[in-house]
């Protein structure tokens, strides 16, 4: 398990002096540059905390989990991060999916959390090979093609189901493409460590995960293949996508493309505990510049 950190920082004299002057960093990091990735349990990166914990604005950290194979072969869930083809709208594809946005009502999953589940949107062009997943850039939405949705159907995928998307330039639906839907809510995360929540004006809760989301199933809790989270991880008010080890299985052996998946942990087990051990220590090491943050 590793916590891939890229920095970031304000150039000024006093960073780009203190980087050419260290034997390390001056031969990989541009003193000129804006920002660098570092391995958060290296040399380097304790270097360049040495080295800026004087700087009055600090420097902003954006992190990224890697894990290796074995541990992947411990995780039941993932979420769904897009990798694949963000499919261009319109001008008049946003104003369509942005007032369908506006006239979707809130799901409340209690007083402070509350999220969207949008069922319908336009593109006026979907340029995907039968076997790739394309994402939009507004939404956090997805969209498969019949042969995908074959796929998904023959595996016996749970949970999902598919919405027609609208053409604008035909005025019809596409007859091959589809919007990949679930009403399927996941229970409430476990927040720790690596957690951002804020309060909003209006009351609601906003989320951000610096790592990996967190559950602790029980028994009773059913879990489909296909599910969106009850929090609104993402913006918009919207929730993001987990599925199942088994959903995964199926994208890989049928050599799909488009989807990134991101392991979900599960409460208390030897992964999670290392995960947070991990993180713990972490702000540790960063909160030697108080003005430093991880977001």
């Amino acid at each position: 398990m590793q916590i891939m950190l890229r920095s970031f920082w304000r150039i000024d004299k006093n960073i780009e002096i203190n980087i050419s002057k260290d034997i390390v960093l001056s031969k990989l990091i541009d003193p000129n540059s804006t920002s660098h990735e570092f391995d958060s349990d290296s040399d380097e990166f304790e270097h360049f905390l040495d080295i800026t914990r004087d700087m009055l604005e600090g420097c902003w950290f954006q992190s990224l989990m890697q894990f290796n194979k074995d541990e992947v072969a411990h995780v039941n869930m993932f979420q769904l991060d897009c990798r694949g083809k963000l499919l261009k709208e319109t001008r008049s594809d946003e104003e369509f999916n942005l007032q369908n946005l506006h006239n979707t009502e809130m799901l409340t999953i209690d007083e402070h959390i509350k999220i969207k589940l949008v069922n319908r949107i336009s593109l006026s062009k979907i340029d995907l090979q039968q076997n790739m997943i394309g994402g939009t850039t507004l939404l956090e939405e997805f969209v498969i093609s019949d042969f995908v949705l074959k796929i998904f159907n023959e595996a016996g995928l749970s949970g999902f189901s598919t919405i027609p998307i609208y053409n604008p330039k035909s005025k019809s639906n596409y007859d091959n493409f589809f919007q990949l839907y679930t009403e399927s809510i996941m229970p409430l995360s476990e927040l720790n460590i690596s957690t951002i929540v804020r309060e909003e004006d209006g009351g609601n809760y906003f989320f951000r995960e610096l790592g990996c989301l967190t559950y602790k199933l029980q028994g009773n809790d059913l879990v489909n293949d296909f599910n969106r989270t009850a929090e609104n991880w993402a913006s918009n008010n919207m929730p993001i996508w987990i599925v199942t080890s088994k959903t995964k299985k199926c994208y890989d052996e049928n050599k799909l493309k488009g989807w990134y998946f991101r392991p979900v942990l599960q409460k208390d087990t030897p992964l999670y505990l290392e995960y947070i051990e991990k993180w713990e220590d972490l702000f540790k090491r960063v909160n030697v510049n108080s003005k430093n943050r991880i977001s």
